[in-house]
């Protein structure tokens, strides 16, 4: 492996998911409040509460808005979270829909990147680079993604 550095940062997502989150969790105190009052059905207030608490779980914990390649490790970070891992336990990548994109693990598992933006394809291609044995290629949510947001600013950068 090369001792090269590049990555993908969805910075817009670092500081709007927590902001965005917040304000629907004080939606959520205010419902809560109301449903004990009896104004509010309870079972939509806790159906609410729930889909909140699972998509703050998701996007402040598990769902990685960077993700960095020093030489031959893989640096990624979700809001509230910082992981390490190596780039040979990397073995493809796919998308569920445009925006929201994984890594998919060795072991099995995946690493869910919030992709949104059009530099995702030119962190796979780098990726590539380094790693040949695997093939990176963009799905289709990327390559839509890319006529879809060409005007945005890339997230790709190299170091």
């Amino acid at each position: 492996m090369s001792e090269k550095v590049f990555g993908f940062r969805n910075t817009r997502q670092q500081w709007s998911l927590p902001i965005g989150l917040g304000a629907m969790a004080v939606v959520a105190v205010s419902m809560v409040v109301s449903a004990v009052r009896g104004t509010e059905p309870a079972g939509f207030v806790a159906m609410f509460v729930v889909v909140l608490t699972w998509n703050g779980v998701w996007f402040l914990w598990l769902m990685a808005h960077t993700v960095d390649v020093v030489g031959d490790r893989v640096v990624w970070r979700a809001v509230l979270r910082r992981r390490e891992l190596a780039v040979a336990d990397l073995d493809g990548n796919g998308n569920l829909i445009p925006g929201f994109g994984w890594l998919r693990l060795r072991s099995g598992g995946r690493l869910w990147v919030l992709t949104d933006g059009n530099g995702w394809p030119q962190f796979l291609a780098a990726l590539n680079e380094v790693h040949p044995d695997r093939p990176f290629t963009p799905a289709w949510g990327e390559r839509f993604a890319q006529r879809q947001f060409a005007g945005r600013r890339s997230g790709f950068y190299e170091g």
